[in-house]
Formats: structure tokens, sequence, C-alpha cells
């Protein structure tokens, strides 16, 4: 599974954050982060919803399902 990690690198970049302030505000781990980073494959959905909902995207777009 390919992750859209851009919005990820996107976001932490315009708001200057490194992984750990971004993991906190987005109520998230370092390892969970990084794991999404690397696209791996099995992440629960509650984390990617924390994540998405943090972004404030759409699972889908984050997904890369639609643009």
């Amino acid at each position: 599974m390919k992750y859209k990690t851009e919005l990820i690198a996107d976001y932490m970049k315009q708001h200057n954050l490194s992984k750990v302030k971004f993991c906190n505000q987005c109520g998230i781990t370092t390892y969970t982060l990084n794991q999404f980073l690397n696209h791996y494959p099995r992440i629960y959905s509650p984390k990617l919803l924390k994540l998405v909902d943090f972004l404030n995207i759409s699972s889908d777009e984050f997904l890369g399902r639609k643009e």
C-alpha cells in the first residue's frame, strides 16, 4: 500500500515541525509515523484516522484513491 507521504512532509515543513513535535500534536508515536513514511502495509485504522484527521484530509486522499 502506498501512502501519499508527501502530504505529511509538506505539513511538517509548512509548520516547521520535527517528527517528534508532529507526532505529539497528531497523537501518534514516531514509530507509527515511520511506518507510514516507509509505506508499511499494516497500519491500524485508528492510527490512520488520527493522522488524516490531524491533516484535515480524507483517508482516500491519503491512500491515493482520489486527488
